[in-house]
């Protein structure tokens, strides 16, 4: 990697980060003031700037290279203005590249391998390599029939920070262009960190939790797949409703951004997104009215944000003729789906998923989960204290029995082969379920650890 490289990573990095920046401070959420937040937000910025480029007709290299000069002045001037931000900024992504050490493969894969898993070459990194080479989003090309078998209709989270790397380098080159995966990683474990940092809580606590949580298929985040991208934005969402209730860092506002994120990334993440944010309101509207769940300022911002690329996106599809392979009510009919085949399946599926994926690691955590939570129960019907299972707990209960059945749905009226359809899929599909059972065990411990100090009462965002 030589200097040119190297000079484009950080372009990239400084761009999106002051992109984020400016949204969270004008959300007046206190994550301006960490790294991974504005970085993970100003990518979400850049997808809004290329969707729109590409509605207006504008040539994308002309909005990259303006969002870079703006993004490195306001870098700048704010190394003035506001240099305790800046520096609380830096430091925050210094103590991300800390916590990376803790996972030295995910730094192998990143820097010396190239793209293998073929989703990642024929599908993101090649919608990347399309919009980099037609200078923006041609939907001529991408409604082409002879471009279907690259799943088109996916959305452009992942292709669009390829190409904002590639554009700011001034041309291709794939071992740098997938950079920002491990940037993206570095900036996943930062945000969980600081959700639960809090003086109360000692390092030698939380770094074994993030190790935790991380250490699941950590090759995933960095090898050009975007399942785990999807799949860490959910759960980080939902840590951060449960913390914020809890006295912990992590906002109403973060939330929702992260869940935008994870809809703009894969279709699963879209439909998962919508299920999770509809029942994180309920949860956190309890007894409350409606127009007091949420700071208007603190959500109404990121909300904004978050739905108009998933919008673009739907509407782009639409006036270009950009076809959807989500097909799911026609392939019950296809599957010739019957109450005895789907019995079949279901018992083949659950077979193929104990043999192929590792029954045990994932059955030994649910276990636990399983007994944690009814101890927590039994303990919190005699307690009110920090024991007690919140509202946003019993939600992310829900969402977990809603994605099993969800998993076991598609392949049940899958009109494909069923064994071939698992063999290529499960194992990524599987992921975010059990991730979820990691970030469930993670609250759980923290409940038993920190009983007293989550006596108290739930805290407003910031």
């Amino acid at each position: 990697m030589n200097a040119q490289d190297c000079a484009a990573i950080l372009l990239y990095v400084i761009t999106v980060s002051m992109l984020g920046f400016g949204l969270l401070r004008a959300s007046g959420l206190g994550s301006a003031r960490t790294w991974g937040m504005c970085y993970i937000a100003g990518q979400l910025v850049a997808l809004l700037i290329t969707l729109v480029a590409a509605m207006l007709g504008v040539p994308l290299s002309v909005c990259v290279f303006t969002a870079a000069i703006a993004g490195c002045g306001a870098w700048v001037c704010l190394q003035v203005s506001r240099a305790a931000e800046m520096n609380a900024i830096l430091r925050s992504f210094l103590w991300s590249v800390a916590l990376g050490l803790l996972f030295p493969m995910a730094w192998v894969i990143a820097f010396s391998e190239p793209l293998k898993e073929w989703d990642a070459r024929s599908i993101w990194f090649f919608h990347a390599r399309v919009l980099f080479f037609d200078n923006g989003l041609t939907g001529s090309y991408l409604a082409q029939q002879f471009t279907a078998w690259s799943h088109p209709d996916y959305p452009l989270f992942v292709p669009t920070q390829a190409v904002w790397t590639g554009l700011l380098r001034g041309e291709w080159d794939e071992p740098v262009v997938k950079i920002f995966l491990f940037l993206n990683f570095l900036a996943y474990m930062q945000i969980f960190f600081e959700q639960g940092r809090r003086e109360e809580q000692p390092l030698w606590i939380l770094l074994p939790l993030t190790v935790f949580l991380f250490d699941l298929n950590t090759a995933g985040y960095v090898d050009g797949m975007a399942d785990n991208h999807y799949a860490i934005c959910l759960v980080l969402a939902l840590l951060a409703m449960v913390r914020a209730g809890k006295g912990y860092g992590g906002s109403a506002g973060e939330a929702v951004l992260l869940l935008g994120v994870a809809a703009a990334t894969k279709n699963e993440g879209l439909v998962l997104a919508v299920v999770l944010a509809l029942v994180l309101v309920v949860a956190r509207r309890g007894r409350r009215s409606f127009c007091s769940v949420f700071p208007a300022r603190s959500v109404c911002v990121p909300a904004c944000f978050a739905l108009a690329p998933i919008i673009l996106w739907q509407v782009y599809k639409i006036v270009n003729g950009i076809g959807n392979d989500l097909d799911l009510t026609s392939q019950a009919a296809l599957a010739g789906t019957t109450p005895a085949h789907a019995m079949a399946r279901v018992a083949a599926i659950s077979r193929y998923l104990w043999q192929n994926t590792g029954g045990w690691d994932w059955l030994v955590p649910t276990v636990i989960l399983a007994g944690i939570t009814l101890l927590r129960i039994i303990i919190g019907v005699r307690s009110d204290g920090g024991l007690r299972l919140k509202n946003m707990e019993w939600a992310a209960w829900f969402v977990l029995l809603f994605t099993v059945v969800l998993v076991f749905g598609v392949y049940v009226l899958t009109p494909r082969d069923v064994r071939w359809h698992m063999e290529t899929s499960l194992s990524r599909v599987a992921f975010f379920p059990r991730l979820l059972v990691q970030a469930m065990l993670v609250l759980s411990l923290e409940a038993f650890l920190f009983r007293r100090t989550m006596e108290a009462p739930e805290q407003p965002d910031r």
